[in-house]
């Protein structure tokens, strides 16, 4: 008979199998991987327990489907990262993209990260860029449309991934308790030999509106708490 441990360990097995390489759809998939990762950082589960006799390699998973990806979706990667037991890095420039952010971590681990951020930084645009109209056109001339529009979208993607942050860290232990000492000692060693401080342009208004920025807050958890995050894309 099963005891509860290894029926807790059988069901993150399982949440983890949905991907989208198995016939899942992409909003299912992030379902799935939320759902694990959840039980995971809950009962403290070690790579060892699921993956016994059958060791997990360590992969890098480039996030090079979001398109550009901007300051503050470096940032919500890094958060990602936190929470799925990975590390996150950003990726030289190369013909087709800028640098983009890498997960470091165990293969099922590091898809898993991917998936739920392309899914929320692309809900983030969404509903940034929807704030930014909104904002616009209610200023009083056009070089203020501008400037207060983009003062709304830094002002709701900042607050975005805060919401996020502080509702993913709800269902996680501290990190030095998840990342598993392998995956740290590899992005270590791999950081050591590879890559360089990023040197990171920061672009955004100086002065966040922070009435946007709270509605942000609210739409970052939500997408998390309320599964907005499996739903259609907002626009």
């Amino acid at each position: 008979m099963n005891t509860e441990r290894e029926t807790i360990i059988e069901k993150i097995k399982k949440l983890l199998s949905h991907t989208t390489e198995n016939g899942a759809t992409e909003a299912e998939a992030v379902q799935f991987a939320l759902k694990a990762q959840k039980l995971i950082a809950e009962y403290n589960v070690s790579e060892a327990e699921l993956n016994k006799g059958n060791k997990e390699p360590i992969e890098h998973v480039l996030c090079d489907e979001s398109g550009k990806v901007i300051l503050w979706g470096k940032c919500l990667a890094h958060v990602i990262a936190q929470n799925f037991r990975c590390k996150m890095y950003l990726s030289g420039k190369t013909k087709s993209h800028t640098s983009v952010p890498v997960f470091m971590g165990y293969k099922s681990d590091a898809m898993a990260a991917r998936i739920v951020f392309d899914r929320l930084y692309r809900i983030g645009k969404n509903l940034g860029n929807k704030k930014r109209r909104e904002v616009a056109a209610l200023a009083d001339c056009p070089g203020n449309k501008k400037a207060r529009g983009k003062t709304a979208y830094d002002s709701f993607t900042a607050g975005f991934v805060e919401g996020i942050r502080i509702e993913l860290e709800k269902q996680s232990v501290a990190l030095m308790l998840v990342l598993p000492k392998e995956v740290k000692e590899s992005y270590n060693t791999f950081y050591a030999e590879n890559l360089a401080p990023a040197k990171l342009k920061d672009t955004r208004s100086q002065h966040l509106n922070g009435n946007v920025y709270g509605q942000g807050i609210d739409a970052g958890r939500d997408a998390i708490r309320a599964g907005r995050i499996g739903s259609e894309d907002h626009s």
